[in-house]
């Protein structure tokens, strides 16, 4: 009996160690991401893929495309400042929007309220947005963390 109390004991103590080490903090989404990856699949044209780890420009059709930019999110605002080359022709865009994340869903909301969602994932320092619309039209945004 004094043996199970022992074994009983030290059982205890070792929970008690283990679980008053320091909890690892949750990764947060807050940062600058630079894009590096974005594609459209039946968006009713044709499908897009540009990956700037593979090459910075791609020839989709008879054009010529250069991704760049980047991607911004502090505790509530959500920052594109997308960079896209069309044969050497700068046409960028900065929006800015509110945003809540709850599990892996993103809520992007423009000033009008009309808001969007999109699934994320966060792997070590690559964030990945997929968002389908009523069309069915996807996309998928990939960004590295600074």
């Amino acid at each position: 009996m004094r043996k199970l109390l022992l074994l009983l004991s030290c059982f205890a103590s070792l929970l008690l160690i283990t679980s008053c080490g320091k909890e690892e903090a949750a990764p947060t989404l807050e940062g600058v991401y630079d894009i590096i990856y974005y594609s459209t699949n039946n968006c009713g044209g044709e499908n897009i893929t540009l990956d700037t780890d593979k090459e910075s420009c791609s020839k989709i059709g008879e054009y010529e495309f250069c991704l760049g930019g980047t991607l911004s999110l502090t505790t509530d605002l959500f920052t594109i400042d997308l960079k896209l080359t069309v044969d050497g022709e700068l046409d960028g865009e900065k929006v800015e929007s509110a945003y809540t994340a709850d599990g892996n869903v993103l809520s992007i909301c423009t000033e009008l309220d009309d808001c969007e969602t999109a699934e994320y994932s966060l792997n070590g320092n690559i964030l990945e947005i997929t968002s389908t619309d009523e069309d069915g039209c996807n996309g998928v945004l990939r960004g590295r963390k600074r």
